[in-house]
C-alpha cells in the first residue's frame, strides 16, 4: 500500500492503473510512470510491485522523498536471488543526465 496520497495535479497526467497482478488500483503521477506499470504487468519475472511504497528521510534535513515504485521479482531455480526487492524511481533519460 502507499505511503502516500498521489494528489491531482494539473500540471502532469496522474490517474490509476488497473493491475491484475496486483489485484487492485496503483496510482501514478505521470505517463511515464504508467508505462513502467504496463510493462511490470506483462514481466513474468516480476511478481508484484507497489506505487509509492516507502518515505526515506534525507539525513541531516528536514526533507524526505518517496520512489515510485517497488518492485518483488519471482526467484527462479537459475537466479534464487533474483528475488530480491528493487526499489525504482522512474525518470526521463534527460532528467538523469549531470549538468
Amino acid at each position: 500500500m502507499p505511503v502516500r496520497k498521489i494528489p491531482k495535479n494539473y500540471l502532469s497526467v496522474t490517474g490509476g492503473f488497473a493491475s491484475q497482478k496486483n489485484g487492485r488500483m496503483l496510482g501514478f503521477e505521470s505517463l511515464l510512470e504508467k508505462e513502467h506499470m504496463l510493462l511490470l504487468e506483462f514481466d513474468d519475472a516480476v511478481d508484484h510491485f507497489e506505487e509509492q511504497p516507502v518515505t526515506i528521510r534525507i539525513p541531516g534535513t528536514s526533507k524526505s522523498y518517496t520512489p515510485d515504485v517497488l518492485i518483488h521479482f519471482r526467484p527462479t531455480q537459475e537466479n534464487p536471488s533474483a528475488g530480491c526487492p528493487l526499489l525504482v524511481e522512474v525518470k526521463h533519460t534527460e532528467q538523469l543526465m549531470l549538468r
